[in-house]
């Protein structure tokens, strides 16, 4: 996998020969020689600022102090004597009038008398501003990061970073099984990853892309659907490893939580692991970037500040350059926040698509902000890093070599002729094919296809089996294959235990036909029960109100129970999770994080607000149902409506 292009000056490197001829004797913490040796002055474009002493500046105050004074008395004097005249020439002018000559005497002057008593006065008291959780509800950790340059130090949070990664490696598995499972949200998916295609623009000269032509689609549809494919898998793969990085810093953390302490340096192991979650981290948010397509102003059009702004914050993110290197990453995302949240026009332009991919550098530049605050370690992570680059490098190509072989095998897929293959012609979703009204209400003949009883074929009558034969060595070869890899998945990440280890062999029992049988062993009891069908586990019931109802039955949608399906407003989807015991947190974005504070599971789990409209699709909502049921084995049943 290719590395992200490093910005960092390399004192070793042969950029550092233009910076030999420099002197040693510069002191660069004097801000008058620091000035003399960037060339400022006379004859630059670079003025010097004025240095002044402390008896300089304590004569300036008295002066300006005297003027103060000496200004009242004037114009107390001529109020005395022209009072009157005053009066009587402002009562003749209208509020036009006033307004004007006031404004030219004082351009800024406030809208109010005392601005400074336009805030709420508590006498003997002090001014408290809401949290965030009280005024709307639910915490945004948006909010947190703006409110951060006016709190104290912030901590080092391993645990936020651990969640953070650990739910969106859920969600990352949930996307990929929701693909394999849902027609319609693989159709969607591809759909959307075809609109934000640099492809689908016209060049300068109107003229469309060369794959969009008329029988180059196979072309064009083989680079959508393996773009999709890749990106799912490799969303899966990062998160999980960044996930698995995370847990084992936690545990590292607690076993060396007597010996940390800000007078000593770091555990080498625990700083090696936390140096290469970082390293990770940083490689990984080279990502998200590359899917935000940025349009270039067209030269004459006119946009707006708002406009401008978003552009070249988006821009910024997507070159991935020396300003994003200068200003920082979590720095850059922040200020996108802020503007999409600050101002509707922004919010507007930007497509539910980059939504998801800004909230996926929210969480990479949180946790790479996590590491920046650790200190006083933090300040010597960079000599630390340093000294390990090498060994980050060699590491990474090896951990990535599996993902690349995916890249690999999708791109070997692309179909480089007119005539695409056939993976790529059952996936096009142009035609149609995807396509149910799975949300319209059933129609009569639906109704009486699914109330009449089914038809069941007897089963056949009993014939005599041939004399069994020895097989032929080659199928004696085939029988010996391994049949359980036919069906496992690429990456061992998220598959855990493998089929054949989960298989049990179920011992051979001869039947006895006369007299009492014996009781069979207690091993082949055992192993009989495991095939069995487990049955359902014990799941609690959650007494909910009429709102909260309305929600979880569209969202285990049962057509005995209701007969429409409809659309879930946001509001009530997070008044129905908190009311069940989740505590909704507002990341970045369009994400949002749920975590469990009054149930007997600890998963956190992450859904994406509807944007631009506030409203969750029929088919949105049962998606959410199939991940809660995968997550925590929820079904419809389980909510009741609360009698109190």
């Amino acid at each position: 996998m290719e590395l992200r292009p490093n910005h960092q000056f390399d004192p070793f490197g042969p950029e550092a020969a233009k910076y030999d001829d420099v002197s040693d004797e510069i002191d660069w913490s004097d801000p008058a020689a620091f000035f003399k040796a960037v060339g400022a002055g006379s004859g630059s474009s670079l003025p010097v600022p004025e240095m002044r002493s402390p008896e300089e500046v304590r004569q300036e105050a008295r002066r300006r102090s005297d003027e103060v004074f000496t200004s009242y008395e004037t114009l107390h004097a001529i109020a005395q004597r022209h009072e009157a005249t005053i009066q009587k020439r402002w009562s003749k002018r209208t509020r036009q009038q006033r307004l004007k000559v006031l404004l030219n005497a004082w351009p800024k002057m406030p809208v109010i008398h005392r601005p400074d008593r336009g805030g709420p006065i508590y006498n003997g008291g002090t001014v408290h501003l809401k949290p965030e959780s009280d005024v709307s509800g639910f915490e945004s950790l948006g909010v947190m990061a703006a409110e951060a340059p006016y709190r104290g130090p912030a901590q080092f949070h391993l645990g936020r970073i651990e969640s953070l990664l650990t739910t969106r490696a859920s969600a990352a598995e949930d996307h990929l099984w929701a693909m394999r499972e849902d027609p319609d949200y693989f159709a969607r998916t591809i759909l959307e990853t075809k609109e934000h295609r640099q492809g689908m623009l016209k060049d300068l000269n109107g003229n469309i892309h060369t794959a969009l032509r008329r029988g180059w689609e196979g072309i064009f549809w083989s680079r959508v659907i393996g773009t999709t494919v890749d990106a799912a898998y490799h969303e899966l793969e990062l998160f999980s490893e960044l996930s698995s990085q995370a847990k084992k810093l936690v545990e590292l953390q607690r076993k060396y939580a007597n010996v940390i302490s800000p007078s000593k340096p770091l555990p080498g192991e625990y700083l090696a692991a936390l140096l290469r979650l970082s390293f990770y981290l940083d490689q990984g948010s080279k990502g998200p970037p590359n899917k935000l397509k940025v349009v270039v102003e067209k030269p004459g059009s006119k946009m707006n500040n708002v406009e401008r702004h978003l552009c070249w914050l988006l821009h910024t993110l997507a070159e991935d350059g020396h300003y994003l290197f200068l200003a920082g990453m979590p720095l850059v995302v922040d200020e996108l926040e802020r503007l999409i949240e600050s101002d509707k026009r922004a919010g507007e332009l930007v497509s539910a698509y980059n939504t998801d991919v800004i909230g996926d550098l929210f969480i990479l530049a949180q946790c790479l902000n996590q590491s920046n605050i650790y200190q006083p370690w933090a300040r010597g992570f960079d000599t630390e890093f340093w000294n390990r680059e090498d060994k980050f490098k060699e590491d990474y190509a090896k951990q990535t070599q599996s993902w690349a072989r995916i890249r690999d095998t999708l791109k070997s897929a692309h179909s480089q002729s007119r005539t695409p293959p056939r993976a790529v012609k059952l996936g096009d979703p142009s035609d149609g094919r995807f396509t149910y009204p799975v949300e319209k209400c059933r129609t009569k003949d639906a109704e009486r296809l699914f109330s009449q009883q089914r038809i069941l074929q007897r089963t056949r009558e009993w014939v005599k089996a041939e004399k069994w034969q020895p097989a032929k060595k080659a199928q004696n070869q085939i029988s010996e294959l391994d049949f359980y890899t036919s069906y496992q998945p690429i990456s061992t990440v998220y598959s855990g235990i493998s089929a054949k280890e989960l298989d049990v062999a179920q011992p051979k029992a001869k039947i006895k036909t006369r007299g009492t049988p014996a009781p069979a062993p207690a091993h082949v009891e055992e192993a009989a029960a495991l095939h069995q069908a487990n049955p359902a586990d014990d799941q609690p019931s959650f007494p909910v109100n009429a709102r909260a109802l309305k929600v979880f039955r569209a969202i285990f949608f049962n057509p005995a129970v209701m007969s429409t399906p409809g659309e879930v407003p946001w509001n009530d989807f997070l008044h129905a999770m908190t009311s069940v015991g989740f505590a909704a947190m507002k990341l970045y974005g369009s994400v949002w994080q749920f975590q469990p504070t009054k149930l007997d599971v600890e998963r956190n789990i992450q859904f994406h607000e509807p944007h631009p409209r506030g409203k969750m699709r029929f088919t949105t909502a049962r998606r959410v149902g199939r991940r809660l049921k995968r997550a925590y084995g929820w079904f419809g049943g389980m909510f009741v409506l609360d009698e109190k």
